[in-house]
């Protein structure tokens, strides 16, 4: 993709995460996938199921999990990265990538993996 070198190139700045507070020190990157219903890293779990990110307009965010799925992957609770469907993964790949393919919106009853999860 396009490497951006100025602030004023990203596109809808006060909705793309630019950091995020995973609440441990880690040697690389958070990231997440952009055309697939999974979790790459997993969702970072504290402040009262939630996770804090900032944004690239330099304002932050607390987000509190929808979903109680999301806070037992987080807490390695449970395995299942794959989670077609799940509103907090969406909305984390949104305000990661900006854009996505409309596929991978969450359908209204929550199914949580379904074809196309790896």
């Amino acid at each position: 993709g396009k490497v951006l070198k100025k602030k004023t190139e990203i596109p809808r700045p006060e909705g793309r995460i630019v950091f995020v507070d995973e609440g441990h020190v880690v040697n690389r990157a958070f990231s997440i996938y952009y055309s697939e219903p999974t979790w790459r890293d997993l969702p970072p779990v504290h402040h009262a199921n939630g996770a804090s990110f900032s944004f690239a307009d330099g304002h932050s965010e607390y987000w509190k999990w929808m979903l109680p799925i999301t806070v037992k992957l987080g807490k390695g609770e449970i395995a299942e990265l794959c989670q077609q469907g799940n509103p907090d993964l969406w909305r984390v790949q949104k305000a990661v990538w900006g854009k996505l393919d409309d596929s991978l919106k969450p359908a209204p009853d929550n199914e949580r993996c379904g074809p196309g999860c790896h």
